[in-house]
C-alpha cells in the first residue's frame, strides 16, 4: 500500500498530533520541518523515529558532545580542520582516542534524541511527510516513539498552547480504553505516574494540580504529554455528586479568609430570613459530613469540613442581624 505525502503547517496541527498518526499509521518515509532556515528531519521506519538529521550548526555532533563535556574544544578544532567530506566526525574522534566507542555510540543516539525534541520548540514552521524508503544508518533511534514525544512536550515553555489544549481547570479527563501508547512506553517519573493515577473521569485539572507532587506548569505539561500520546482524553460524562463537591470545595475554599459572611453564603445584603435560610440549609447539605466521608480524600474532607463550620459562623452572624 503507498501512502500519500502530508504537509500542513505547526501552528495548525501540533507535531505531536503528526508523529502519533505516522506511529498509528504505520508510515515509512522523512518529515521534514522548515522554520525560516533551518531545516529537520525525522526518519520512520513504520511509524517509529529511527532517525534525525538537521541543517543548524547547533544540531551538529561536535557541538553537542562539547557541551556534554564528552570532548574539549580542542580536539573538536582539530577533527574539524582535518576531515575531508566524506569522513564523519565520530570517526575521527574515535582514531584520536577522543572518546571510547560505546561513549561515542551512546552519545550519538542521545544526540538523535535531542534533535527530536528541539523541534517542540518550535512555534511555526511547515512541515511534509514524504513516503519512501530510507537509508538504514549504522546508530539509530532505540527510545520508543512515545517516549519521544512525551519527553519533548516536557520541553515546552509555551503557556497559551499548553493551556489552550489541556484546558481550564474545571475540565475532567478520563483514560483511553485502547491507548497508542500504554503509560510503560513514556517511561514516567514517580510525579508523572501519580498524576495519571489520578486521573479516574472525576477528577478536575484543579483536583489533579492541588494532588499533584510538581508545580502547576508542570502537572499542565504532563497532562498535554498524556493527551499527546492517546493515552488520555476529554470525559463526556455528566458531572458526578462527587465531582459537584470537589468543585464546590474548589471554588469556596480559597475564599474563606476573604470572604464576608455575604459573599460567603452568596446572598445580597437586604436578604430575608426565608431567603438565608434556604441558602444556608442548601450549604450545609453539600458539605454535610456524610457526603464529605464518599470523596475517600482525608484533604478535601477536612477542606469541606472548614467550609462547613465557616458557613454556620457566617449564617449565626446574619440570622443574628436580622432578628434585631
Amino acid at each position: 500500500m503507498t501512502h500519500a505525502s502530508i504537509q500542513g503547517n505547526l501552528q495548525e496541527i501540533p507535531l505531536s498530533a503528526t508523529l502519533r498518526s505516522l506511529y498509528e499509521t504505520a508510515r515509512t518515509g522523512v518529515l521534514r520541518i522548515k522554520r525560516e532556515n533551518t531545516i529537520k528531519e525525522l526518519w520512520l521506519q513504520k511509524g517509529r523515529i529511527v532517525f534525525a538529521r538537521s541543517n543548524d550548526v547547533n544540531d551538529r555532533l561536535g557541538v553537542y558532545l562539547l557541551k556534554q563535556a564528552l570532548i574539549s574544544v580542542k580536539e573538536l578544532e582539530f577533527v574539524l580542520q582535518n576531515k575531508s567530506a566524506t569522513q564523519r566526525i565520530g570517526n575521527l574522534l574515535l582514531d584520536i582516542g577522543a572518546l571510547s566507542k560505546p561513549k561515542l555510540l551512546v552519545a550519538i543516539k542521545e544526540h538523535l534524541a535531542n534533535i527530536v525534541y528541539s523541534l517542540f520548540s518550535f512555534a511555526d514552521g511547515d512541515f511534509q511527510y514524504l513516503p519512501k524508503q530510507i537509508p538504514k544508518e549504522r546508530v539509530q533511534i532505540t527510545q520508543n516513539t512515545g517516549s519521544l514525544i512525551f519527553n519533548g512536550v516536557k520541553g515546552m515553555t509555551r503557556w497559551k498552547t499548553i493551556h489552550r489544549v489541556v484546558g481550564p481547570l474545571d475540565r475532567v479527563y478520563t483514560l483511553v480504553k485502547e491507548p497508542v501508547f500504554t503509560p510503560d512506553d513514556l517511561e514516567l517519573a514517580q510525579a508523572e505516574k501519580l498524576i495519571l493515577s489520578d486521573i479516574n473521569g472525576m477528577n478536575t485539572n484543579a483536583d489533579i494540580c492541588m494532588n499533584s507532587t510538581i508545580n502547576n506548569f508542570n502537572t499542565y505539561r504532563s497532562l498535554y504529554g498524556f493527551i499527546s500520546c492517546g493515552i488520555i482524553e476529554k470525559s463526556s460524562g455528566l458531572l458526578s455528586a462527587d465531582r459537584q463537591l470537589k468543585q464546590a470545595i474548589a471554588d469556596l475554599y480559597p475564599t474563606l479568609a476573604q470572604a464576608d459572611d455575604h459573599a460567603l453564603l452568596g446572598v445580597r445584603k437586604d436578604v430575608s430570613q426565608a431567603k438565608l435560610y434556604k441558602q444556608y440549609y442548601s450549604l450545609v447539605q453539600t458539605f454535610h459530613p456524610d457526603k464529605l466521608r464518599t470523596l475517600h480524600n482525608r484533604q478535601l474532607q477536612i477542606k469541606g469540613l472548614k467550609i462547613l463550620k465557616r458557613v454556620q459562623q457566617a449564617f449565626e452572624r446574619l440570622n443574628s442581624l436580622i432578628g434585631e
